[in-house]
């Protein structure tokens, strides 16, 4: 079909709904945590790290690491507070290259994503998700399939 007929059928409602894209990366499930309020896809070996100076979830798969870690909200979401927000997170030696993109605001949820490279050269990738009373950052470590890092930081809910 053609855009003008799609286009008319979604005005009367009629729009087939679109299939995304991406799939669920093999043996890969969906964790919920209830103390976070969220739920996300992650690798199998998924488990909050004890270690961890603050709540942490971590998975490793073919060799990357991925992270949900609770940091301290700030008052005022400036581009200053999100910028110490993912630092907080990779550390101060993975600043001299870090970004910020794609801010995305409504009444009751924040989020940006990150890419940034430290000073061993691995290149990371995340996604801040801040809500009116919690701020996480969702991190991928060393190299992972794309797919993979695109599952797991636009998996959140």
């Amino acid at each position: 079909q053609d855009a003008f007929v799609r286009m008319q059928k979604c005005q009367k409602g009629e729009a087939a709904p679109v299939a995304s894209g991406r799939k669920e990366p093999d043996g890969w499930k969906r964790i919920s945590d209830d103390s976070w309020g969220i739920s996300v896809l992650m690798p199998p070996s998924a488990a909050v790290d004890p270690g961890a100076k603050s709540r942490t979830l971590k998975a490793m798969h073919e060799g990357a690491t991925y992270e949900i870690v609770e940091i301290e909200r700030p008052k005022k979401l400036e581009s200053q507070a999100m910028i110490k927000l993912v630092l907080a997170h990779v550390g101060i030696g993975c600043q001299k290259e870090l970004r910020l993109n794609g801010l995305v605001e409504s009444d009751k949820l924040t989020f940006t994503r990150f890419e940034t490279s430290c000073a061993k050269g691995a290149r990371l990738y995340g996604k801040l998700w801040i809500t009116e009373n919690r701020a996480l950052s969702l991190l991928v470590r060393e190299e992972a399939k794309a797919d993979n890092r695109e599952a797991f930081l636009d998996s959140v809910k």
